[in-house]
């Protein structure tokens, strides 16, 4: 008698039910070995999840994430899938990291993973000193005007500095769309410099009562 030949569908039900046996058929041998260490890209795309959704729910939605590949989910899959805080794609991209990599590798970058975006490195504090300094020199060019009967000591201010920046240049910036981007870096300056300048105080009167 002629053995039935099995279907591709009934291998795979066999073989999650773990009734087929040997390298061919065992889904943890038939899994790629992990590669070490996530590539730039896909750390930026792990850092997007990360930024996303948090570092705690990413680390904890790598070990649980299913791994099937490309194709209808499996009706468990879908199941795992609304147990995770991800959205369907999200889950689809973090499983093609833990299949590319392992469990543990993404869940432990999950953690240490630098959060900045696309652009620029960081600055970090200089842009505010930047706008403090703005602030307190347009401060004081605007009381000079003010001692010297100025009507419109803060324009007058803004004038000095649009000429002090833009002086012989061929193409400066127009005045009044510039003067709107000051006025907005003077006033958060100023509201910056103030509060600083309250800390200060504050810290100054606490080392006087002690």
């Amino acid at each position: 008698m002629l053995a039935r030949k099995i279907s591709a569908s009934e291998i795979k039900k066999l073989r999650r039910a773990g009734k087929l046996r040997g390298p061919k058929y065992d889904l943890r041998q038939t899994q790629p070995e992990p590669k070490p260490g996530l590539s730039a890209s896909d750390k930026k795309e792990l850092a997007r999840l990360v930024r996303k959704y948090g570092r705690d729910a990413v680390a904890a939605a790598a070990p649980e994430v299913p791994l099937r590949g490309p194709g209808r989910p499996s009706r468990g899959s879908q199941r795992a899938e609304l147990r995770l805080s991800l959205s369907v794609p999200d889950t689809k991209e973090l499983a093609r990291l833990v299949r590319k990599y392992g469990r543990d590798a993404v869940t432990a970058t999950a953690q240490e993973v630098p959060l900045r975006g696309r652009g620029r490195p960081s600055r970090g504090l200089l842009p505010l000193y930047e706008i403090m300094h703005l602030a307190d020199w347009i401060e004081e060019q605007a009381e000079e005007h003010r001692q010297a009967g100025s009507r419109k000591p803060y324009t007058d201010a803004e004038i000095d500095l649009y000429d002090l920046e833009f002086s012989g240049e061929k193409n400066p910036p127009d005045f009044q769309k510039w003067r709107k981007t000051i006025k907005k870096r003077r006033q958060q300056g100023r509201k910056e410099l103030q509060q600083y300048l309250q800390r200060l105080q504050q810290w100054e009167q606490r080392l006087k009562s002690k």
